[in-house]
């Protein structure tokens, strides 16, 4: 779990900003992205974060203290192990 600071408040999301940079950088919205301040990326990276935890994933978090719903167990996806798969952190 990685954090993006907004506001003065904490978010927690699946990567950091400087991997969703270069990640975003070569997709098809790079010029958005690109133009967008940090606030704007890290609100993206916060929608993304909530977009994924709203989904109804097979498994349980491999902690439960965890904010986030990655990484999980007995998804039947590898590693299956409490590591994120990287197509979560895409």
């Amino acid at each position: 779990m990685a954090e993006v600071t907004l506001n003065t408040v904490d978010y927690p999301v699946y990567d950091t900003l400087e991997n969703a940079k270069v990640y975003l950088d070569a997709s098809l919205f790079a010029l958005a992205w690109q133009a967008g301040d940090d606030d704007f990326k890290a609100r993206c990276m916060i929608m993304a974060t909530r977009h994924l935890d709203a989904i109804d994933w097979k498994g349980t978090k491999a902690d439960d203290a965890q904010l986030i719903e990655w990484p999980r167990i007995n998804t039947g996806v590898p590693p299956d192990n409490g590591v994120t798969p990287q197509a979560i952190l895409n």
